[in-house]
């Protein structure tokens, strides 16, 4: 009974904290308004968002309610997360770190086995960091995930790979 109570005060917590942030009545879910190759991370709501088009925009979020940067010690982005037949085999990648100070982090790309098809070491003297995986036109179709490790800390997003064949 204890766990389902402090369940409940979890959940009404976090609704409240929401509510401060965002306006649901805001929300444009087809908005394409929003340049999804500009990598300008907000922090709101203790979630980071890809810029602050997106985030007021796509998610709602208030004008005042987010700051710029991530959230957390770093975080990443990558388009397009959907490789095609017929579409650029380039994957453009943008890492961000809290702090502007030398910064290391390791960036794997593995199949759904945990094979490594992708490795990568990102170190830079400041707090961003932008490149182009040119090698992905050899990827094969498939579900994989970009994994970056910095400070023992770890993110994992699914990328997509669909080839004709």
């Amino acid at each position: 009974m204890n766990r389902f109570l402090f369940t409940i005060s979890l959940l009404l917590i976090f609704n409240c904290l929401t509510a401060q942030c965002v306006d649901s009545t805001q929300i444009k879910p087809y908005y394409q308004g929003c340049d999804r190759k500009y990598y300008h991370p907000v922090c709101g709501c203790g979630i980071t968002y890809f810029n602050d088009c997106i985030a007021v925009n796509e998610f709602g979020l208030k004008y005042g309610s987010f700051t710029d940067g991530v959230c957390s010690f770093f975080d990443f982005s990558f388009f397009p997360n959907q490789l095609a037949s017929g579409t650029s085999d380039k994957i453009n990648f943008f890492i961000q770190f809290k702090k502007p100070d030398y910064n290391l982090a390791y960036m794997y790309i593995v199949d759904v086995y945990g094979a490594i098809i992708y490795r990568r070491t990102i170190q830079t003297p400041f707090n961003t960091e932008t490149f182009v995986i040119e090698e992905s036109s050899s990827f094969k179709t498939g579900v994989f995930f970009m994994v970056v490790e910095s400070n023992n800390s770890y993110l994992i997003k699914k990328l997509v790979v669909i080839k004709a064949g």
